[in-house]
């Protein structure tokens, strides 16, 4: 009876923490089925990352998907980082792909001190704009 007990919970509360990230996502105004959040959770991807990311994302009124944070992320890259370089760079009204500031990323660099002027040349050089 213990282990069926200690499983129940164990269902519940990892159904509650899903219900409760998805419910920040409504909130948000971010459309995101609850099944990508738990897909998410079957990757080894940390929802409450890509959730926290989208909603400053949302904040700073970028447009990125869920897949390209998710992507990112499994890359080795850290999409927080991402998302905070393209909203200075929005800021200063500079035109960046989320492409370009994830290859900067993933190349090792550090987006908290590169110029936002960086990623324009890094799509001019790459023929994308």
């Amino acid at each position: 009876i213990a282990v069926v007990l200690l499983t129940v919970l164990t269902i519940m509360v990892t159904f509650i923490r899903f219900i409760s990230l998805w419910v920040r996502v409504m909130v948000s105004g971010i459309r995101m089925p609850l099944s990508s959040l738990i897909g998410m959770k079957l990757r080894r991807v940390p929802p409450g990352l890509i959730v926290d990311a989208l909603v400053r994302a949302r904040e700073a009124d970028l447009d990125m998907t869920t897949d390209e944070l998710v992507k990112h992320h499994l890359a080795g890259g850290n999409v927080m980082k991402v998302v905070d370089a393209m909203a200075r760079a929005r800021h200063r009204d500079i035109p960046v792909l989320f492409e370009a500031v994830a290859k900067t990323d993933l190349a090792g660099f550090d987006l908290d001190t590169v110029n936002p002027d960086e990623f324009r040349k890094t799509i001019s050089a790459d023929g994308k704009e």
